[in-house]
């Protein structure tokens, strides 16, 4: 794996991006070393998860003397080693800077001569709960441990804020469909495992008044007030299905960092690597009463009202892959249901006892049985053949909606396995027919994903080959993909979507032509997966926002205008799309 893949995989090119973080850290050290050197004291730093080696160059141009940059990640250590030795003419030689592949927590017991001797620490280890990547344990560590007696901490201090929020388009993400035969009655999820979204690009959000829930002060004497468990009210006056959770960090007294939605006076810019987190509840009429547990590794959020509602640790009424949303906001599309339902009804009647669903194990083939009054077995694909044989006639019902791993190109390598394996004249596949599109958009969000052209996903999918086969044993696949939904992301269209033909029929090499509709720069292509149920064809609009998983590609950018012709020349290798390039006609 090459240093261009490791930052894409770790998802530290959109970090990468973000010029408010950049600046706000930049001027933090700048001026923490200015001062030290105003008392004629010299500056030995500490960058803790020092990833690329951005923080430590902003230290070294400032002219601190000794700098100790900790990466675990031996591959990216490796890469700031190379980030710093090609920037070396920028800063003074008299700076000092070792780049050691270990853990900060580590550091004092394999080099003693570091106790209590940094006099600045800079780490920028958040996610979007603030803590989950274990900053406290770090920071605790870090203070008790490494600092001196009048250490500055970069950053010094985080608040944790709720507002409570309306959107019938999420309510659609917090209700699952009854099981039952004698029960319409939904289920709705309560507060339990965080969905960090973009809420933002959800059109109809109703924000309500804001709450502080905690804050933490980086410095020793604060230390015992860096966990616990307190009640907290959210006033409330209108109807409110959630509650959204986002932080603000004080890089130094002048500069900081937020994920608040962009409603709110902090906001500062689209981040794709903090999203504020969304945790449904019931509609509630009346003031909102949480409680808020902290510990060193989580943020435990419950209400304290919620009768009648699902956690997502009760996994006695949800199975695992409902928590989900993603899941939960396909259950709830009625197109999908809708097509679904008539391709079985049409097709089952012959069948009943032999109706086989392929995917994770979730709430779906219950209700088609609940809906068709038939049995459906779930199965994975490597053992459909076997249960095949002896069917004079089965119908296979396929989930093409795995929100989990799956993107488009390796859906539909996963799909056309399934069709040839199943071609079979009694077997029936539901959706009938998968599709791969192609559409050219202007994007400079999702251009500053990638840092490599002509890559599916900011990745080269050829190298996950492994991961592809594991998936198509019946695994999840879990994290094989990170997933790209345009949807979150502003972008412009400048073609309408353009189908290519299946891989197993097109040889190793072929090309496709798109004829631009609106004249723009081409930034990147995603792919996205269309379906046909019968003669019924379903492509998710931008409206469905949960409801389509694509891939992406960052490719050269170059100028379009209205009706232009761009060729796409692909390579294919074992149903996989390795290469392609873009030109204009």
């Amino acid at each position: 794996m090459t240093y261009i893949d490791e930052i894409l995989t770790n998802g530290h090119a959109g970090m990468l991006n973000d010029q408010h973080r950049h600046q706000a850290y930049r001027s933090a050290i700048h001026k923490a070393i200015k001062e030290f050197h105003k008392k004629n004291e010299s500056v030995r730093l500490l960058d803790i998860g020092a990833g690329s080696g951005l923080l430590t160059l902003y230290a070294a141009e400032a002219g601190a003397d000794f700098i100790m940059a900790c990466e675990s990640n031996v591959t990216m250590a490796n890469i700031a080693r190379t980030v710093i030795s090609d920037n070396r003419y920028k800063f003074r030689n008299s700076t000092k800077i070792s780049i050691e592949a270990v853990s900060s927590c580590d550091l004092d017991r394999l080099y003693p001569e570091f106790r209590q001797s940094f006099n600045i620490i800079v780490s920028e280890i958040y996610d979007s709960e603030l803590i989950g990547e274990g900053c406290l344990i770090t920071y605790k560590h870090a203070l008790s441990n490494l600092a001196s007696s009048n250490c500055v901490f970069i950053p010094a201090r985080a608040t944790l804020f709720a507002q409570p929020i309306f959107s019938a388009t999420l309510d659609n993400y917090c209700c699952i469909p009854s099981t039952s035969n004698k029960s319409e009655q939904q289920t709705r999820v309560s507060l339990g495992m965080p969905w960090e979204m973009h809420i933002d690009k959800v059109a109809d959000v109703q924000l309500g008044e804001e709450l502080q829930l905690w804050q933490w002060e980086f410095s020793l004497e604060q230390e015992k007030f860096w966990k616990g468990c307190q009640n907290v009210s959210i006033p409330n006056d209108k109807q409110c299905n959630g509650v959204i959770v986002w932080w603000k960090s004080y890089i130094d007294a002048e500069n900081w960092i937020s994920t608040a939605p962009s409603a709110h006076k902090d906001f500062q810019e689209f981040r794709d690597h903090w999203m504020p987190l969304f945790y449904p509840i019931c509609n509630l009429s009346s003031d909102i009463h949480l409680t808020v547990d902290v510990s060193d590794l989580n943020i435990d959020i419950r209400h304290t009202k919620c009768d009648n509602c699902v956690t997502s640790g009760d996994i006695n009424v949800l199975p695992l892959e409902m928590i989900n949303y993603r899941y939960l906001g396909y259950m709830n599309c009625l197109q999908l249901n809708e097509a679904y339902y008539k391709c079985l009804n049409e097709l089952s009647h012959g069948c009943k006892d032999n109706v086989f669903y392929v995917g994770p194990a979730s709430v779906l083939p219950a209700l088609i049985e609940k809906k068709l009054a038939c049995q459906v077995k779930t199965v994975q694909i490597k053992e459909l053949p076997k249960k095949l044989v002896e069917c004079k006639e089965a119908v296979v019902l396929d989930n093409c909606y795995d929100p989990f791993s799956l993107t488009s190109v390796s859906f539909y390598y996963r799909r056309q396995t399934l069709e040839r394996s199943l071609s079979y004249h009694n077997i029936h596949l539901v959706p009938n027919r998968v599709v791969l599109l192609v559409t050219l958009v202007e994007s400079s969000q999702l251009s500053n994903r990638a840092l490599s052209p002509n890559t599916i996903d900011g990745f080269d999918i050829s190298s996950f080959s492994n991961s592809v086969r594991k998936c198509l044993n019946g695994t999840t696949g879990d994290d094989m993909f990170d997933p790209v939904f345009p949807w979150e992301y502003d972008y412009k269209s400048l073609c309408f979507p353009t189908k290519l033909p299946s891989f197993h029929q097109c040889g190793k090499h072929f090309s496709v032509s798109v004829k631009i509709s609106d004249g723009g720069i081409v930034t990147n292509a995603l792919f996205s997966l269309g379906y046909y149920f019968g003669e019924t064809f379903i492509h998710f609009s931008d409206s469905d926002y949960f409801n389509k998983v694509d891939c992406y590609t960052f490719v050269d950018r170059f100028t379009v205008a209205k009706g232009d012709i761009v060729v796409f020349d692909f390579e294919v290798l074992k149903c996989q799309i390795v290469s392609f390039k873009t030109a204009k006609s």
